[in-house]
């Protein structure tokens, strides 16, 4: 996202756009044998093919003495931002300095909102010491720093690891007249829990609070997940309550982190109830809040809470996803080679089993399917082989 704003307020302006273009088509002698592809080859390239060929000579002209202008000159009619933004999202940030670097010696001054934008692309690759050299920059050229700046080189900072350095740029904010938003709070709750230090993103929570500010629900989501990682779910349902409280309102990931939690330790009876309250607070479950507790549920052999899960879905308006049907499909498989294991193979009543077992599931079986899984499991006189029994699922 940075770097296809960073292309975009660089080719905004028509003025910049024509200069950007013109600069590309200079043409310089090089000695260099990297071989150069002619504008007509360029010209009919389909956009993945040019994606990739532009990307291999930014990659091989990178040391001073090569001539990068002459390379790019071929793209000069294909230049555009959707182009760049492809190339420059393989994390050719470096490039994307470079290019800048050329067009600030063009006569061209770049915004504030386009040192931002870089800012942003350093910190994505976790390199904050270019971030920090621009963020200089703009203070030494006297631009006026707004808060996007601010935000952008903070992030950048903290993605890097230099908290401690985040936060002396934070303090003096308000030295420059700006007040920090919730954003800017923000980033250091996601620092803190990259960092495992609930007391910090706490700490940082409680300050937004002397502000007024309210976290957005990406934030409070991060501290939830964070909670029930470190087995606090009572303090994760107390933030869920708090979000509430504050007009933050939780999404489906809100009750799926701590749904999670539930279903990892089996506790039945407190998934099914948050399942509850996501009705009562017109949250609707996905296809990620099903499987889990279907898997939970299958896991410790309690079919009858599976079947009433399974018809509850389509009350709800919620119809199984692929990946739904694979979690009974496996479950349920895994409990027929268990009992199947157990039963008197040669025994009459193994049809009789079956058809009683499959009654009780979600996905009947028909009548010549249950004859041929009564056949293949008599047939292998008490050795049923994985495949014989995925055979049935497959069939049914």
């Amino acid at each position: 996202m940075a770097i296809r704003s960073f292309l975009r307020s660089l080719f905004s302006h028509p003025h910049n756009s024509t200069k950007i273009r013109k600069f590309l088509n200079v043409e310089h002698f090089s000695s260099h044998s990297i071989p150069i592809p002619s504008q007509q080859i360029i010209s009919n390239l389909p956009s993945d093919h040019l994606v990739n060929e532009l990307s291999r000579v930014l990659s091989d002209y990178r040391n001073p003495q090569h001539d990068i202008e002459s390379a790019l000159s071929p793209f000069a009619s294909r230049l555009s931002t959707n182009l760049v933004e492809q190339v420059l999202k393989r994390k050719h940030v470096r490039h994307a300095q470079e290019f800048f670097d050329r067009v600030k010696g063009s006569d061209l001054s770049p915004t504030v909102k386009t040192y931002s934008i870089l800012m942003r692309g350093w910190g994505d690759i976790g390199e904050p010491g270019g971030a920090q050299k621009l963020f200089d920059e703009v203070l030494e050229r006297g631009c006026t720093v707004d808060l996007l700046a601010w935000n952008s080189v903070l992030d950048a900072l903290c993605k890097g690891g230099k908290v401690d350095e985040a936060y002396e740029l934070l303090r003096g904010m308000r030295h420059k007249g700006l007040e920090p938003d919730a954003y800017s709070y923000s980033i250091f709750i996601h620092a803190s829990c990259d960092a495992n230090d609930l007391h910090s993103a706490f700490r940082v929570l409680d300050s937004m609070k002397r502000y007024n500010l309210v976290p957005n629900v990406f934030t409070y989501n991060c501290i939830i997940k964070k909670l029930c990682k470190n087995d606090k779910v009572d303090e994760a349902y107390e933030l869920l309550d708090e979000m509430i409280e504050r007009g933050a309102k939780p999404d489906t990931w809100s009750y799926n982190s701590i749904l999670a939690y539930h279903c990892d330790h089996n506790e039945v009876n407190k998934a099914l109830k948050l399942i509850s309250r996501m009705d009562r607070d017109a949250c609707q479950p996905d296809r990620h809040t099903y499987n889990m507790v279907l898997k939970m549920l299958i896991g410790i052999g309690r079919f009858d809470r599976v079947e009433k899960v399974w018809y509850l879905m389509e009350v709800r308006g919620f119809y199984p996803a692929v990946s739904t049907y694979a979690v009974m499909i496996h479950g349920l498989f895994i409990f027929i080679l268990e009992m199947v294991f157990c039963l008197p193979f040669a025994a009459p009543s193994v049809e009789v089993w079956l058809k009683s077992f499959c009654i009780s599931c979600p996905i009947p079986y028909s009548q010549p399917q249950l004859a041929m899984a009564a056949g293949v499991i008599q047939t292998y006189d008490g050795v049923l082989p994985y495949g014989a029994v995925l055979l049935i699922w497959t069939e049914r």
